[in-house]
C-alpha cells in the first residue's frame, strides 16, 4: 500500500502538472495523522525508490518490453560425453533478459522417434537437450517474447520446438542432434614378465654393457635402459668407467608399447615389471602420461667384491696338429678341464675369468705367447717352441 507521505507527494506532482484541481492541502487534511509538510524534492526521491523496488524499467501503461533474443553460455558439450554421468545442463544468460531455463535429455529410440533419457550415464546413441524458457514471475507484466525470439548457446542457435505469441510467457527450444559413439578401447597391458642377464653382467672387473630382456609371453612392448652408479648419497649417474669397479649399481629400464601397436595397446597406469621372478621398483618421476613407464632393479653392491685372480688352469687343445708346412694358419681350439675359464676362438682366442684377460695368438715363426691383458697383478708369459712342428 502507498504511504500517506508518498500519496501526498504524488498528488503534489499531479497538481503541479495541472491534472488535479483540488488543493493538495485540502486533500491531505482528510488524514488525521498527517502533520508534516512534504517537500516536492522528497516526493521525487521516494517515487524513484518505489520504482526501483518494483522494476528497473517501468513501461508506460499498455507497453511491454519485447525479448527478441536470449544469449547464453553453457556446459552442454562438457556434460554430453560417452560414459559420463547424465546430468542437467547449466546456462548463464549473458544479455540480461529476465528468463529462467529448465531442461531434460532426450534420445532417439527409433528412426525419428525421441524419448526422455533416464539412464545414469551416456551410452552410444543420438541425443538432444530440450529446454523450457520462462519469463521470471516478477517480470511477466513487463516483458514478453517476440515472435522472432531466438535462443543462443555461444554462437549456436537452438531450434524452436514450438512458436509462441505476444501473450505467451513460456517457449521451448532444443539443441541440435549430437551422436555419441563408443570410443575404441585399447588392449590394456597390466603386467610384464621377463628373464634377464643383468645380475650376471654386473660383476667387478667385467665390462659395462647393455642388458638383454626376454619376454616370457608375447607382448607388443620394448624395453631399453642403462646402468647407473651411486655418485654421492642419493645422486646416481651413468658410469664413466668401461668396467664395473667398486661401488653400487642399478639398472634402469623404460617400458613402452611398440610404435606400430600404439593404436591397439596401452600400458596400464599400475603396470608391474617382473624380472627373473622379482618385481622391479616403479620409478616415480618419469611416467606421468603412462606412454613410457620406468622401472629400476635392486641396488647391486660391488663395494666388497673381490676379484678372483686365476694363475693356472688346465685345458686340452689341437694346437699341436695345426702347424704343418703349406697349411693355412688357423687358431687352435681349447677345451677347459677346469671350468673356471671360458674360451672363444675368433681370429684371436680369449680366456676370461673374473677380471683376468688372457690372449693367445701366433707370433710367427717361433712361438705362441699367453699374455695377461688386464685385471691381475701377475704377468703370465709362456713360450712354446714350435720348431718341432715345422716340416
Amino acid at each position: 500500500m502507498m504511504s500517506k507521505k508518498l500519496l501526498t507527494g504524488v498528488l503534489a506532482l499531479l497538481m503541479g502538472a495541472g491534472l488535479v484541481m483540488q488543493p493538495v492541502v485540502a486533500y491531505a487534511a482528510e488524514f488525521d495523522e498527517f502533520e508534516e509538510e512534504i517537500l516536492l524534492e522528497d516526493a521525487y526521491d521516494e517515487i524513484a525508490v518505489f520504482a526501483d523496488e518494483e522494476d528497473p524499467e517501468v513501461p508506460a501503461p499498455g507497453e511491454q518490453i519485447p525479448i527478441t533474443e536470449i544469449r547464453t553460455s553453457s556446459d552442454f558439450y562438457d556434460v554430453l560425453v560417452y560414459g559420463y554421468p547424465c546430468k542437467d545442463v547449466t546456462f548463464e544468460v549473458t544479455n540480461d533478459v529476465p528468463v529462467e531455463i529448465t531442461g531434460f535429455w532426450v534420445t532417439e529410440t527409433s528412426r525419428g522417434s525421441w524419448n526422455f533419457y533416464s539412464e545414469e550415464t551416456f551410452e552410444a546413441g543420438n541425443y538432444m537437450y530440450e529446454i523450457d524458457v520462462n519469463i521470471s514471475d516478477s517480470y511477466k507484466n513487463t516483458y514478453y517474447f517476440d515472435d522472432s525470439v531466438g535462443f543462443w548457446v555461444g554462437d549456436e542457435l537452438w531450434k524452436k520446438v514450438y512458436s509462441g505469441n505476444p501473450n505467451e510467457d513460456v517457449l521451448c527450444f532444443s539443441s541440435h542432434e549430437v551422436s555419441l559413439a563408443q570410443p575404441y578401447e585399447k588392449t590394456n597391458i597390466s603386467s610384464i614378465s621377463v628373464t634377464s642377464d643383468y645380475a650376471d653382467i654386473c660383476k667387478k672387473g667385467e665390462p659395462i654393457r647393455d642388458v638383454s630382456f626376454e619376454l616370457t609371453e608375447e607382448l607388443p612392448v620394448e624395453l631399453s635402459g642403462g646402468w647407473f652408479t651411486q655418485v654421492d648419497g642419493s645422486i646416481w649417474a651413468s658410469p664413466t668407467d668401461k668396467f664395473f669397479t667398486s661401488g653400487k649399481y642399478q639398472y634402469e629400464v623404460d617400458v613402452k608399447v611398440l610404435n606400430e601397436d600404439a593404436d591397439d595397446y596401452e600400458l596400464d597406469k599400475n603396470l608391474t615389471l617382473t624380472v627373473n621372478g622379482k618385481e622391479w621398483t616403479r620409478h616415480k618421476s618419469k611416467d606421468d602420461d603412462y606412454t613410457i613407464i620406468t622401472f629400476e632393479s635392486e641396488i647391486i653392491d660391488l663395494t666388497n667384491d673381490q676379484i678372483i685372480i686365476v694363475t693356472q688352469t688346465k685345458a686340452t687343445s689341437d694346437f699341436e696338429s695345426i702347424p704343418k708346412f703349406g697349411e693355412p694358419i688357423k687358431m687352435p681350439n681349447f677345451v677347459l678341464i677346469e671350468k673356471r675359464l671360458q674360451s672363444k676362438a675368433n681370429g684371436i682366442s680369449r680366456l676370461a675369468a673374473c677380471g683376468l684377460k688372457l690372449q693367445i695368438k701366433y707370433l710367427p715363426p717361433e712361438h705362441i705367447v699367453l699374455k695377461q691383458m688386464s685385471g691381475s697383478a701377475m704377468n703370465m708369459l709362456i713360450h712354446m717352441n714350435l720348431t718341432d712342428f715345422i716340416h
